[in-house]
């Protein structure tokens, strides 16, 4: 056997790769026998699917929630009209408002799903006959 400072500096970084890889593959081994990964897949499932505690303010929250979409919404259009009209006005309406028009109208139709989707969750099913 050759002493280590005779052996190409090569081989030393692939042997090295070598026990780093079979260290980790022993470590994802025992966290698997362990059952440490369905306790991690467990809560990151419930982290996705938060549960709801019910509450008496729920309804109106939802109300708020629309409202305030509503508003960002017009304001958001608001905005885009103000600088088109205050800075370089011109007859046409410019590219950039039109894609802020649009990125405004998209953001607000996803947001307006997502409360919907919230609403068939169990939380509402439970509360609402």
């Amino acid at each position: 056997m050759k002493p280590p400072d005779q052996v190409p500096l090569l081989h030393r970084a692939i042997l090295a790769f070598l026990i780093i890889v079979l260290v980790l593959f022993i470590l994802a081994l025992i966290g698997w026998l362990s059952g440490g990964w369905e306790q991690a897949g467990a809560a990151q499932t419930q982290q996705s699917n938060p549960t709801w505690v019910p509450s008496k303010w729920d309804d109106h929250i939802d109300a708020l929630e629309r409202q305030a979409l509503d508003e960002a919404f017009k304001k958001h259009i608001m905005a885009l009209y103000s600088v088109w009209v205050t800075d370089n006005y011109e007859p046409r309406i410019p590219p950039k408002a039109l894609t802020g028009a649009r990125n405004a109208r998209d953001a607000y139709i996803r947001s307006m799903e997502s409360i919907e989707k919230r609403e068939q969750l169990p939380r509402w099913q439970e509360k609402k006959p």
